[in-house]
């Protein structure tokens, strides 16, 4: 099992609302197109709601690491390589999508 950093709340420069970021691993930032850090906005200004949030952003930020852990070990198969790969890449824009729709509609 892995060990990933913290997500953070932070304004983002010219952003009104309060995003969560969180540092890509070394060893995965192949998968993230060699980005150190990655952002997601939380859907709010106040800060006591953004810090409640965060721990709802984080683990789906260590589910995407923990797929790219997987998919970074590999498998023989090529086949099975491919399809996983496009597996991945859908759920992770599902998972953005829906985290996004969850963080608009719950209150806090």
């Amino acid at each position: 099992m892995h060990t990933y950093p913290k997500a953070k709340v932070n304004r983002m420069s010219g952003k009104r609302n309060l995003h969560a970021v969180i540092t890509i691993p070394m060893d995965l930032r192949e998968f993230a197109n060699n980005q150190k850090q990655r952002k997601l906005s939380l859907g709010t200004t106040n800060p006591v709601a953004a810090k409640k949030k965060l721990p709802y952003v984080q683990a789906k930020f260590y589910e995407m690491f923990d797929m790219w852990t997987y998919q970074k070990q590999g498998s023989d198969d090529a086949r099975t390589e491919y399809l996983y790969d496009n597996k991945c890449k859908i759920e992770l824009v599902n998972m953005v999508v829906d985290l996004e729709r969850q963080l608009r509609s719950k209150e806090f």
